[in-house]
């Protein structure tokens, strides 16, 4: 939807503003196009982080891992990557209780 409003935008800023102000109307074009699909992202973008906001974040079950060195096959550079050795049972904390006086 962006790339039909970025191109409706940018056609329709060139030939109206190329044809009042010239080339530089022309050259308006792109940051106009810009600006119109932002108008349209920045909505989507703040609702979908408010909707993955609301997950529940609880994993299934905690892993340990091992970093495994691989040495790159070009430039000889070395990446980290982890394995999956065993999974491990999740401790989950207990709730604090505030102590009371008396």
């Amino acid at each position: 939807m962006t790339g039909v409003i970025e191109l409706v935008m940018r056609v329709g800023a060139a030939i109206v503003l190329g044809a009042w102000i010239g080339f530089d109307g022309v050259a308006l074009s792109n940051p106009l196009a810009w600006v119109g699909a932002i108008v349209l992202l920045v909505p989507a973008y703040v609702r979908a982080h408010r909707a993955l906001g609301r997950l529940p974040i609880a994993p299934a079950e905690a892993t340990e891992t091992s970093a495994i060195a691989i040495l790159g096959p070009t430039d000889g550079s070395m990446v980290v990557d982890a394995v999956v050795t065993q999974p491990v049972r999740v401790v989950r904390p207990r709730r604090l209780r505030w102590p009371s006086r008396g």
